[in-house]
C-alpha cells in the first residue's frame, strides 16, 4: 500500500512539474511584443537585370527559333507527302493500265458472245 502511495506521489509530482514547465515555456514564447528596433543599413545593390526591351527581344528571338524548328518539321512533312504523291500517281497509272486491259478483254468477250449467239 505504501509503495502505491509513493508511486502516485512521484507520478503526480512529475505531471505537475511538466504542466508548470509547459506553462512557463508558453509565457516565454508568447510574451508581449516590444517596439520595433531601428532599421539597419541597406544591403549591397544586386546585379542589374534585363531592361524591358532586352527581355522582349530575347523572347522574340526564342519565338523565332521555335517557329524555325516547327517550319523545318512542316517542310519535312511536305517533302514526305510529295514522295507519297509520286508513288500514288504511279499506282494510279498502273491500275489505269490494268483497267484498260480488262475493259478491252471484256469487250472482246462480249463481241465473241454476240457473234456466237449467246445472250
Amino acid at each position: 500500500m505504501r509503495t502505491r502511495l509513493v508511486v502516485f506521489l512521484v507520478l503526480g509530482t512529475c505531471i505537475l512539474s511538466a504542466g508548470i514547465g509547459a506553462g512557463i515555456t508558453m509565457l516565454v514564447k508568447e510574451g508581449p511584443e516590444g517596439p520595433p528596433g531601428p532599421q539597419g543599413e541597406q544591403g549591397p545593390r544586386g546585379v542589374q537585370g534585363y531592361s524591358a526591351d532586352e527581355y522582349q527581344a530575347e523572347q522574340a528571338m526564342q519565338e523565332v527559333q521555335d517557329l524555325e524548328s516547327r517550319l523545318g518539321a512542316v517542310e519535312s512533312e511536305v517533302e514526305d507527302l510529295g514522295f507519297e504523291r509520286g508513288f500514288l500517281e504511279g499506282e494510279i497509272e498502273e491500275v489505269s493500265g490494268g483497267l484498260q486491259n480488262t475493259e478491252r478483254a471484256v469487250r472482246e468477250m462480249c463481241f465473241t458472245l454476240e457473234f456466237t449467239g449467246c445472250p
